[in-house]
């Protein structure tokens, strides 16, 4: 199922750029990588290639980290407003 909230959540997002543009997937990915790394120290490899695949719908409950990081990037209050649902065993994809 194709996650249609997250997208819109990015695109409704201004690039950083300042070009009025919405805001790239590489560009949503650097700013989850840095706010995951100035919040906890961890490094993350999130990139333009794996949020083609939440978008696509391909990974419905992705990490903790990740999932954290979107939250706090995009303004969400929940995973489920971002359009993430929790497998059926519950295991968190990358």
């Amino acid at each position: 199922m194709v996650n249609d909230a997250l997208r819109r959540w990015r695109l409704s997002a201004p690039s950083p750029s300042g070009s009025g543009s919405p805001m790239t997937r590489a560009e949503l990915a650097e700013a989850v990588n840095q706010y995951v790394w100035s919040t906890t120290g961890q490094h993350c490899t999130l990139d333009a290639a794996t949020l083609a695949r939440y978008e696509r719908g391909m990974v419905g409950w992705p990490g903790e980290t990740y999932r954290t990081g979107l939250r706090a990037v995009l303004g969400a209050a929940s995973d489920a407003e971002l359009g993430f649902r929790p497998t059926r065993r519950g295991a968190a994809a990358t």
